[in-house]
């Protein structure tokens, strides 16, 4: 739960008494026009932002993050519509960083390399470990992005308009590692504004208009034009 968020960057208000309900283990979908808020938002969640004021709960506590340092330790984790690889490193070493396994104070790579090999098979992913970054297609970026954040043990997943840069087959791909994940346990929330895949994907919408809250509701008691409509503020 995130209860009556405020975040002012100068006069301008990016989320105005904002609160959001995520159910454990569903995809919830944020749509919104570009600028609504919908982003400043889940960096607040991710700890990447403060907030001016309001409280956010996690699993029936309440917590206050400072960075997203925080928030991994919370099990939060977020995939950004730019990722954050190193493009000349390898896959696996992109998944280990930040919390690489440590032997006698150096970086264990045999240890490194059966973790990750072990979560890919969980997940069902085909990955060459070895393969560097800059070489991967953009949807295999992506699949590394998510590898990273499980690899950190995120129950709650964050992404920001991830279909933004993938072709048609690869959104097919996405959509099917998000339900699988959802099937796993984990918790999806997915920014977009993109109706359509919010629609055939989700289980539940909020919509933020001009940094408010504006309308949410279970997927299937909506369509695609009543959430046009609450976009925007008009038919």
């Amino acid at each position: 739960q995130m209860n009556h968020i405020t975040k002012k960057f100068g006069k301008l208000y990016a989320n105005r008494n904002v609160s959001l309900t995520v159910e454990r283990n569903s995809i919830h979908g944020i749509v919104g026009e570009n600028g609504a808020g919908k982003t400043t938002l889940m960096k607040i969640l991710y700890g990447m932002h403060p907030a001016d004021s309001g409280e956010i709960v996690l699993f029936g506590e309440k917590v206050v993050f400072h960075s997203p340092k925080d928030a991994i330790e919370k099990r939060v984790g977020m995939i950004h519509q730019h990722f954050t690889l190193v493009p000349s490193m390898t896959v696996a070493d992109n998944v280990v960083l930040g919390r690489p396994p440590i032997r006698f104070g150096v970086l264990d790579k045999e240890r490194a390399w059966t973790e990750v090999e072990a979560l890919c098979r969980r997940c069902n992913f085909q990955m060459d470990l070895k393969a560097r970054v800059e070489d991967l297609p953009v949807g295999l970026k992506q699949r590394v992005e998510i590898l990273k954040t499980l690899y950190r043990g995120a129950d709650i997943i964050i992404l920001d308009e991830p279909t933004a840069v993938l072709t048609p087959q690869e959104v097919d791909e996405l959509f099917r590692i998000l339900l699988q994940l959802k099937e796993s346990g984990k918790t999806i929330v997915f920014i977009t504004h993109k109706l359509n895949e919010t629609m055939s994907l989700s289980d539940r919408i909020t919509v933020i208009r001009k940094g408010k809250v504006v309308f949410c509701c279970d997927t299937a008691d909506t369509n695609e034009k009543e959430l046009a409509t609450q976009m925007v503020g008009r038919q």
